[in-house]
């Protein structure tokens, strides 16, 4: 049966049952789902378990407000916005900054969530991003131009107090 966050919902004993979200709010992604049953609030694994007879089981769902990165390409010289940039975004994953080999590479150890282009505006942004430490890497200027000297942007964390907020590095 569907129930909304609060509500119970009357179960046979004995039976094998699963619990589960279908319908993550949008823009939210489930981080954890955790059951407990009895006076102990014993641990129990939400996708398959039991109840005795006259027992209460309590699952909880826990999720987290994702988020988008947008960089913003502008002309050095007049500030005008250029299309065409190609960047890459990375996940600092092992917590030492972006620049971990040089200034003209992302660290090796960090992951590449994914690649965007500039559009007109002069900007492209990666949404569902979850809680942690990213940034930006010019992978090729637009044409006409040259890369920067240091490729890479500075490390923009996600967190509670800012996810779901606007995030905008140029």
């Amino acid at each position: 049966h569907d129930l909304r966050s609060g509500q119970s919902q009357h179960v046979r004993p004995h039976q094998n049952y699963k619990v589960e979200e279908v319908n993550v709010p949008d823009g939210y992604r489930m981080v954890d789902l955790s059951c407990a049953t009895g006076p102990r609030r014993q641990v129990i694994d939400p996708s398959s378990w039991t109840l005795e007879p006259g027992g209460m089981g309590q699952c909880t769902a826990v999720n987290r407000r994702m988020s988008e990165l947008t960089v913003e390409k502008l002309d050095a010289d007049d500030g005008s916005t250029l299309p065409g940039a190609e960047f890459e975004l990375y996940r600092d994953t092992d917590g030492d900054g972006a620049d971990g080999i040089s200034d003209d590479a992302p660290d090796a150890d960090d992951y590449r969530v994914d690649t965007c282009t500039s559009d007109e505006e002069g900007t492209c942004a990666i949404g569902d991003l979850d809680f942690g430490d990213y940034y930006w890497h010019e992978k090729s200027a637009p044409d006409g131009y040259s890369l920067p000297g240091d490729r890479t942007s500075d490390i923009v964390t996600i967190d509670a107090d800012n996810a779901g907020e606007s995030h905008v590095t140029t």
